[in-house]
């Protein structure tokens, strides 16, 4: 069993789902944009600032996991957990 990766995350249907509608929810009360796009956004920048800190390669994945699924809070955090932890077997 492997760790999952950023790029399996932001390739996940179902997360990608909660942020858009989470963003949607957003919306309508009047923030502003917390899309996919803005979660790439987030999941970069956070992977280069532990980067220039000079972190390792798998606390720069998981800052970027984090950075991603950041955005998505606003749906469920508890329903992304469950889908992650089905869609494998492996560990953060």
């Amino acid at each position: 069993m492997g760790q999952v990766t950023y790029k399996e995350i932001k390739n996940l249907e179902e997360v990608n789902e909660y942020i858009r509608q989470g963003n949607e929810m957003l919306g309508a009360l009047g923030f502003t944009d917390h899309s996919t796009e803005h979660a790439l956004i987030v999941a970069t920048k956070a992977g280069k600032i532990l980067q220039k800190l000079n972190y390792g390669k798998r606390d720069i994945e998981l800052a970027k996991i984090a950075g991603y699924r950041m955005i998505s809070e606003t749906a469920s955090t508890a329903r992304i957990t469950r889908i992650l932890a089905r869609s494998s077997q492996r560990t953060f």
